[in-house]
């Protein structure tokens, strides 16, 4: 049976909806199968009801401890976010860098606090795959920082070609991690009680998960797969298949390495002002306000510097544990000798 033409119900919305609900109800009982119901919405709505409840009985304390750092580190760019709002809306012609920041302070937050969903829904391949453009971001905000000169080009490209055009000119082809390799240099320079040239193992660190990341973002099989066995540091069969959400402590990995890029922005930027701006011209309402903001902000940097320092170099089982991969061997091994 054909879809008849809905032209007439374009402008009734839901009953719109209703009505390709029944046909499509419709054609599944034409099948004559109890299996084939087509109660879409009432299928999901249940699968996911399911999954909610199996999620939040877990008790998965290495996760919440990293979703706790995580927290502050939302917070922190959320206030950033704020800050440049704050400058963006009480100065009446805001500079290039200060509309840039603004634009992606926002995003940051969009995108953290997307991932941070992601992971307590059970959907860690997914986040993953958000994780590689928001540390794209990540990248862009610690060298605009740098090079406050970017923010022009940033914000000309306001079309999808001009976009393509601003991340083949200043981003694609490494030419963001080498900005990034250089300022690494000249920080441990500037750090260095010697004048001996320093070998930079930084940026290599900071990046060592990346091929990760791209490997998540293209199709191919072990994304795929990770999706129904997520990572795990002990593997159980779960109620309801991984794929319709299973929370696992191995989203840790997803946010050190998001961890690890903030790390590097806070690193790399703590000589930096966080405004660039002068309180003069300001209502003394407006200029306390961003004063206090910029004064927190720079506190706060400070102290996750030093929590994800310590964070990263513990060996206590606590910051960082194994995984078990036993599960993947075996499915893979399975799966090559059919």
């Amino acid at each position: 049976m054909a879809i008849p033409n809905l032209d007439h119900l374009a402008t009734d919305l839901e009953g719109l909806h209703q009505k390709l609900d029944q046909l499509i109800r419709a054609e599944w009982a034409r099948l004559n199968d109890p299996i084939f119901k087509g109660d879409a919405k009432d299928f999901i709505e249940e699968m996911l009801a399911s999954t909610r409840e199996s999620n939040q009985e877990k008790k998965l304390p290495y996760l919440d401890l990293w979703i706790g750092i995580y927290d502050h580190l939302i917070y922190w760019m959320s206030l950033l976010s704020i800050l440049a709002e704050a400058i963006f809306f009480s100065t009446p012609r805001p500079d290039n860098f200060s509309k840039a920041i603004f634009a992606l302070a926002c995003r940051l937050v969009s995108d953290l606090i997307a991932v941070r969903h992601l992971i307590l829904l059970g959907h860690d391949t997914a986040a993953t795959v958000l994780t590689r453009s928001l540390c794209e971001h990540i990248d862009l905000i610690t060298a605009m920082y740098l090079d406050p000169s970017l923010a022009e080009p940033f914000l000309l490209a306001d079309t999808p070609n001009k976009s393509n055009e601003f991340w083949h000119r200043h981003l694609s082809k490494k030419k963001l991690d080498r900005r990034l390799e250089a300022a690494w240099v000249n920080f441990l320079k500037r750090h260095s009680p010697t004048d001996e040239v320093i070998d930079n193992g930084a940026s290599d660190w900071v990046r060592s998960d990346q091929r990760i990341l791209d490997g998540f973002t293209h199709p191919s099989f072990l994304p795929s797969f990770f999706a129904a066995l997520p990572f795990s540091t002990a593997h159980e069969e779960p109620a309801i298949p991984s794929y319709f959400g299973n929370r696992t402590d191995g989203s840790v990995m997803t946010l050190r390495v998001i961890c690890t890029r903030l790390f590097e922005f806070f690193v790399l930027t703590d000589s930096n002002k966080l405004i660039n701006i002068s309180l003069e011209n300001l209502t003394e309402s407006d200029a306390s306000h961003i004063e206090r903001l910029s004064r927190g902000l720079m506190h706060g940097r400070t102290v996750l510097i030093d929590v994800l320092f310590k964070a990263f170099a513990a060996n206590r089982d606590a910051f960082s544990r194994k995984f078990d991969y036993s599960i993947f061997n075996q499915s893979i091994s399975t799966s090559g000798n059919g």
